[in-house]
């Protein structure tokens, strides 16, 4: 699973960075020239929208052994972001060669569960103004 990402209200660094293809799920195509799009929700309706489609970007691409690219996916901050304290769930979409991809895109357990559908985040109060 993906950890839970924590920030306090209003708090915008350090940015969110998830990175992609550690061991051998990375991307198949060079994802150097990929576009990324950052969405987060409220974890309880996913109805709620609170960061609709942002602009995010790609890091440190690297070939891997298995010849997939490890890359991280950065989103920075906006004011407004985290204003809210609340559980969310967040999804980047990398687009490559006009093909786009959602990051996570889940892992189906033994039992039929699946898991890393999501990043969880949760935004949480700070102490004072």
């Amino acid at each position: 699973m993906f950890p839970e990402v924590i920030r306090k209200r209003d708090d915008r660094w350090p940015p969110l960075i998830i990175t992609v293809g550690n061991v051998s799920d990375g991307f198949t195509a060079d994802p150097t020239a990929a576009t990324v799009n950052f969405t987060m929700v409220k974890r309880s309706d996913h109805a709620s929208i609170k960061v609709d489609d942002k602009a995010a970007s790609i890091q440190n691409v690297s070939l891997n052994d298995d010849e997939t690219y490890r890359a991280e996916l950065v989103y920075t901050w906006a004011v407004g972001d985290l204003d809210t304290v609340e559980e969310y769930d967040g999804e980047f979409t990398v687009t490559i060669g006009g093909t786009p991809a959602r990051v996570p895109e889940g892992k189906k357990n033994e039992d039929g569960t699946i898991e890393d559908k999501f990043i969880p985040l949760t935004v949480v109060e700070r102490i004072g103004t």
